[in-house]
């Protein structure tokens, strides 16, 4: 992966970088300083972009979004509609996802089956 600087190639100022991993999935919060609003802007719009051609496909948000909220933005969208069908989870998908406010919309049920004989349950994704 390329390194990424510690200044700016300007030198308007320092780009640190916090890395954390949370629910899964990996946050790179970005933080500036520059001379001016414009300046600090400009430098995060530029890292951000260096990361977008890096990471691509990977980036599901840039304003804080969740991966749920993202998926059911999505789901809403092409007119989709979820259920599941979870093992040795214990629901955890289902329970991401109901964490949204107005999955209704899209989530209509789960199932969460632990014994071997019951596992046979079909999940389905379908147009409305």
């Amino acid at each position: 992966m390329t390194s990424w600087p510690r200044r700016s190639t300007r030198n308007t100022g320092t780009l640190p970088r916090t890395i954390l991993f949370k629910d899964g999935q990996i946050e790179l919060h970005l933080t500036a300083q520059a001379r001016n609003e414009s300046e600090t802007v400009k430098l995060l719009d530029d890292l951000a972009g260096r990361l977008d051609e890096v990471l691509g496909e990977y980036v599901f948000s840039r304003n804080n979004e969740t991966l749920e909220e993202v998926a059911g933005q999505l789901l809403k969208l092409r007119g989709y509609t979820l259920a599941t069908a979870e093992s040795c989870t214990g629901g955890l998908l289902a329970g991401r996802i109901t964490e949204v406010p107005g999955s209704s919309e899209y989530f209509l049920e789960a199932s969460s089956v632990i014994r071997m004989k019951r596992r046979s349950i079909c999940c389905v994704c379908r147009r409305n």
